[in-house]
């Protein structure tokens, strides 16, 4: 399940519309696809605790993959390709990439 759920995800697909599609929950998506905890504590600790976005301090924020489209099956979860994100700058950065993926679709 997680290498068909990492294949959709890297061809565009929310974690919402993989769970629909495998019949399970977004939340063990999620959880297939995260990185580990120990790289997920790395990246807090470079971002110093700050969002790398806004500079909002806080210790429960989000890591974002920065790209997650097809192609990036080796640097997924690499340092380079995660940032620090508050909840409402990560927010953003998923609508942002939701409006590109549909005006490529145009």
């Amino acid at each position: 399940m997680r290498v068909r759920s990492f294949a959709l995800r890297l061809n565009g697909h929310t974690y919402q519309d993989i769970g629909r599609l495998l019949g399970v929950s977004r939340q063990r998506i999620h959880q297939l696809l995260k990185p580990p905890s120990a790289v997920v504590e790395e990246i807090r600790k470079r971002a110093n605790y700050r969002c790398e976005q806004c500079g909002l301090p806080g210790r429960s924020h989000h890591v974002h993959h920065r790209l997650a489209t097809k192609g990036q099956e080796d640097t997924f979860n690499d340092f380079e390709n995660l940032q620090y994100l508050c909840p409402s700058c990560h927010r953003k950065a998923h609508l942002m990439e939701l409006a590109t993926i549909k005006v490529s679709n145009i």
